[in-house]
């Protein structure tokens, strides 16, 4: 059914990391969503998805991407990264650090 799609829609506002956006990518489908918290530490705007807060406009920009961008930036995650950036986020608190992306190189060891 997945393989039908031509993007992903992430209408929540409020869900604070949205593991299913990355689950999406990997599959080579670009997000659509909201501009908050979550969507914007995950997708790469332009690249992997779209955020609005008219999320029509978001599904149709997500609609013009490459899928293959997808399936590459989300390759560059791991269970390890993640639970390290959370972690990282979690002891620095989440507003008196940058805001860096999962997939930030110069951030995390993509390695680990």
């Amino acid at each position: 059914m997945v393989s039908s799609w031509r993007c992903f829609v992430f209408p929540s506002k409020t869900d604070t990391f949205g593991i299913v956006n990355i689950e999406a990518m990997a599959c080579g489908l670009p997000v659509a969503a909201y501009p908050v918290t979550g969507p914007k530490d995950i997708i790469k705007e332009g690249i992997t998805g779209a955020m609005s807060e008219n999320l029509e406009l978001a599904i149709n920009k997500a609609l013009t991407l490459n899928p293959q961008n997808c399936i590459d930036y989300a390759q560059q995650s791991s269970w390890s990264k993640v639970t390290k950036i959370f972690a990282n986020q979690l002891h620095n608190g989440r507003h008196s650090s940058p805001r860096h992306s999962l997939f930030d190189h110069e951030y995390m060891d993509l390695r680990t």
